[in-house]
This record gives structure tokens, sequence and C-alpha cells, in this order.
């Protein structure tokens, strides 16, 4: 069975600490193949919270998918992020967003942009490079996931989510692809929605939304990540929600893999 953990906003330099704590005792009782980051790894991108960031995930001692969000890049040092906006998210984390095995191929993308500093973007160029590195034709068998930072597109129940990217070539992107699940944050919330472009009963890919697994921003939200499990063409989503001091499920969803999408089941 393959086990991803996807946690985002975790903005060290306003954690809380016990929160942390649980997080790293869940993480490590779950035992993943991977642990994904959907950015915004710190509230200020300063070095003593990327240090931070870094001792909790060197706690962790399992493969990662790291991505950098709007907060990882410089807010008032202006000059500094328009020169070179990623200097300390690359410094600590470089290389950090590509992961693959037998059974899954994970590609991390930056949405992120110096001057829209909390809408995101990609570009075609963005989306050409990933496809090459998903490698389709050889990995057809495998789960294919796309993480991000930013919304792909508006979900209803999230007031300021934005799209991203001209709806109509992304979908055309996610139909070459074959991309199964895109993971992303940004709005503290949790959302499990899957998307089908014709009226039937099969998803074409799922959108999968973590809320601030760590951070006192919560935005009336709870802290939590989550957890995709999957074995074969068997794959459940749950949502770990921190209660009572600890972390524990709080809802799940179940899908089966068909030929050409997603089954949701019982």
């Amino acid at each position: 069975m393959q086990k991803i953990v996807h946690i985002s906003d975790i903005h060290f330099g306003k954690e809380d600490e016990s929160i942390v704590n649980a997080l790293l005792t869940k993480i490590n009782e779950i035992a993943p193949n991977v642990i994904v980051v959907s950015g915004d790894l710190t509230q200020r991108a300063k070095h003593r919270e990327y240090k931070k960031v870094k001792l909790f995930l060197s706690k962790l001692d399992f493969p990662k998918v790291v991505i950098p969000g709007n907060h990882d890049i410089p807010l008032y040092n202006l000059l500094g992020r328009v020169i070179n906006p990623f200097r300390k998210f690359d410094y600590y984390f470089p290389n950090c967003n590509r992961y693959e095995n037998e059974q899954v191929s994970i590609v991390g993308l930056n949405s992120v942009r110096n001057l829209r500093w909390k809408s995101g973007k990609l570009t075609i160029k963005d989306l050409e490079e990933s496809s090459e590195e998903l490698k389709v034709k050889k990995n057809a068998e495998k789960l294919k996931i796309v993480v991000m930072h930013h919304n792909l597109l508006h979900l209803p129940s999230n007031k300021n989510s934005e799209s991203i990217f001209r709806t109509k070539l992304m979908q055309k992107w996610i139909f070459d692809n074959g991309i199964d699940l895109i993971l992303f944050g940004h709005d503290h919330k949790s959302t499990i929605k899957p998307i089908l472009f014709d009226h039937d009963n099969i998803f074409d890919f799922i959108l999968i939304q973590a809320a601030s697994a760590t951070s006192t921003r919560r935005r009336g939200n709870e802290n939590s990540f989550n957890l995709i499990m999957l074995e074969n063409s068997f794959m459940q989503i749950s949502i770990e929600t921190y209660e009572q001091h600890k972390y524990k499920t709080s809802s799940r969803i179940k899908f089966n893999k068909q030929l050409i999408g997603w089954e949701k089941t019982e």
C-alpha cells in the first residue's frame, strides 16, 4: 500500500508548538512513502523560520516533495522579491519538487509569482516542463500527482479562490497527461473535490486541498492534513484533524480507478 501525507500552510513563525508535536507523532505513526508540503512553509520567509521548518522536516525521515507558497518569498524586501525571490527557499530546499516510485509519480509546480504576492499563475512553459517530468508514456500505469500552492480552479466553497490558469488549456493538459490528483493549499481549508468535465459518473481527476496543519492562522477552520492511501485500483483520501490534543480521522472518501477516470465508492 502506498501512503502519501499531504500537509500545507504550516507557517512557521506562526506555528502552534503543541500541534507541531502532535503532527510529528501522527506522521511518524503513519510512516508514509512520501510527504508532500504544498507551500507556505514560513510566515515571512525569514532565515530563522526556514531553519525551524528544516528542523521540523528533519524529524520526519521520509522522502519529501516541497514547493514554495506566496509566504515563502520576501514581502517587505521589495528588491529581494523582484531580483531573487526564491533564494532562501532554494537554499533550504533544493531539488525537492519530484518523487517517483513503482506506483506513484509526483511533480511539484511553482505557482508563486514575485509580483502577484497573493494570487498565483502557471504558464504554458510550466506545464510543458511538468509533462516531461511526468514521463507520461513510460509511466501510464502510475498514479500521477501534481502539487502546487494556489487554487487550480474556482471552488464555490472558497471565497478567495482564483483560477491560476485558463481553464480550457488546463483541462487539455490534464487530459493529455492523465493527471489523477492535484494537491494544493493556500486557503487554509480542507477540500476533496472530484472534477468531471463530461456528464457521467466517472471523475476525470480529483482536487485535494489541505488546510493549515500547524498554524495559529486557522481562518475559522481546524488544523488538519490529508492522507492518501492507494492499493492497486483502490484509493482512500482522509482528512486528519487536530482534536483534543491529537490528530484523528474526521472524514474519508473512497474511489476506484477506472479505465478513464475515478469512480466514487462507499
